[in-house]
């Protein structure tokens, strides 16, 4: 057995990694875009009522 890591292992780990920290991700962004859409909605039900 070779004790180097091929490239493939390595290329193949570090995606798996970065797979795993946009998993973890997903729900700050969900929120965060769901909080941008409430704001925005917000906003122009108030510019609409204020004219």
């Amino acid at each position: 057995m070779n004790k180097e890591p091929s490239k493939l292992t390595s290329a193949l780990g570090e995606a798996m990694g970065a797979l795993i920290i946009l998993l973890l991700l997903m729900p700050l962004v969900a929120l965060c875009l769901r909080a941008t859409v409430d704001i925005v909605r917000i906003n122009c039900e108030v510019n609409r009522n204020g004219r």
